[in-house]
């Protein structure tokens, strides 16, 4: 026992400890060396940018983790490589990279950690490239590259949902150049990110609330950047929700030269935001000058039918003038055949019913009671004049009228008297 506590072992600090196993490190790794993973927490100061380099598992949560720290004097020659590689990468959470520096460790920790001095551009560039296939190819399998393309855009699309950062330069441009039209667009705003690992879920939550009943056309739009800054418009996630939208969908994502997968399922690609609202502009002024050439028509149609019709009237007011005109010259001849007619059998029938007349008259004449009472006869009638035939006629007291040839005398019939 008295041995042990005695024991001549040299006793270490804390900070010796620390250092000897700094040490022992960079001898394990050498001077430099290649890492993979993915970035994770990454944050910049004004001189240094300190990120973690994480593996991840099946259930895509990261199982290890190494910290690594990019010191000022190696940063900008790791932003010369990234620019050498065309300025399409940007280093940000999500991104597969290959990074090469020493291992060693934090003395006031122990913690172990990289320090970061390059990077492979190339190996970056290849599993975006890779991946952006897979995906590709898994789309073009279910049919849904096109999927949104077939969404018919129906009349002008003026509700409008825009999906992009809010207070963003794009989203202030495509609202400029929308309120710009002077027409009366309605537009909602959604705020989602743009880049990151939280643009897919919420670019994804945002498109699944889209509603059919309110929203004409969706603009996903961002500003432009670097191809990572990019990457999530080729994730599988964002792509399948796209084809998915009830209602057309258009992107300006703000990149000149290569398209994102978004891109490619969406129903109409434009490469800035503010093309993106110019379209919708063109779209809304095509409806309407469709509108006003359909009105036009309509009115040409209508005046050509009336002069058609009108031309009608006047061909069948001209025949009916024309026939009237011959129906009543038939008439006038019929009425001057009658006449002439007429005029030639006319002394012929008066001399006929002159005889007849005459004939009359003679019987008539001969029949004339006047010419009776002048040879002695009478008419007797009563008051009411009624004519006496016999004296039943005219009981006693009955006034009696008779009527000579030169005027009435009146009596009162009586009883005879009694021969006897």
């Amino acid at each position: 026992m008295e041995d042990r506590l005695f024991d001549p072992t040299p006793t270490l600090s804390v900070s010796e400890v620390l250092s000897r196993a700094r040490v022992v490190i960079e001898r394990a790794f050498g001077d430099e060396t290649w890492v993979e993973g993915e970035i994770q927490a990454l944050r910049r100061t004004e001189t240094h940018v300190y990120f973690d380099l994480v593996e991840g598992r099946d259930d895509g949560r990261p199982s290890v983790r190494l910290p690594v720290v990019l010191f000022e004097q190696n940063r900008r020659g790791v932003n010369a490589l990234l620019r050498r590689a065309g300025g399409t990468l940007r280093m940000d959470d999500g991104l597969q990279v290959r990074i090469r520096g020493s291992v060693t460790a934090y003395e006031r920790t122990g913690q172990v950690q990289l320090r970061m001095t390059a990077i492979d551009p190339n190996h970056t560039i290849g599993l975006l490239a890779a991946e952006r296939d897979r995906v590709m190819e898994a789309l073009a399998k279910e049919g849904l590259l096109a999927a949104n393309g077939r969404r018919p855009l129906v009349g002008p699309p003026l509700r409008v949902t825009v999906l992009t950062s809010r207070g963003s330069a794009a989203a202030e441009d495509f609202l400029h150049e929308l309120g710009a039209s002077g027409l009366g667009f309605e537009v909602t705003l959604v705020d989602v990110r743009v880049q990151g690992r939280e643009a897919s879920p919420t670019i994804v939550a945002a498109l699944e609330a889209v509603d059919p009943a309110t929203t004409d056309v969706v603009a996903l739009v961002r500003g432009g950047g670097a191809k990572t800054d990019l990457a999530a418009f080729d994730g599988e996630g964002i792509a399948r929700a796209i084809a998915a939208v009830p209602v057309p969908l258009i992107t300006g994502l703000g990149h000149e030269i290569d398209r994102a997968v978004a891109d490619e399922v969406a129903h109409t690609s434009l490469k800035t935001p503010t093309a993106c609202a110019a379209w919708l502009v063109d779209r809304v002024n095509g409806w309407l000058g469709a509108l006003e050439d359909t009105w036009a028509a309509i009115a040409d149609r209508a005046l050509t039918h009336l002069d058609r019709a009108d031309a009608r009237v006047h061909r069948a007011a001209r025949r009916a003038v024309i026939s009237s005109r011959r129906g009543l010259d038939r008439a006038d001849q019929r009425h001057r055949d009658l006449a002439g007619e007429i005029r030639r059998r006319t002394p012929r029938t008066l001399d006929r019913a002159d005889q007849r007349l005459g004939h009359w008259a003679a019987r008539l004449n001969a029949l004339d009671p006047a010419r009776t009472l002048a040879r002695g006869w009478s008419i007797t009638r009563t008051a009411a004049g009624d004519l006496v035939r016999s004296p039943t006629d005219a009981p006693p007291g009955t006034v009696l009228v008779t009527t000579l040839a030169e005027g009435d005398l009146t009596s009162r019939a009586e009883t005879p008297e009694d021969p006897t």
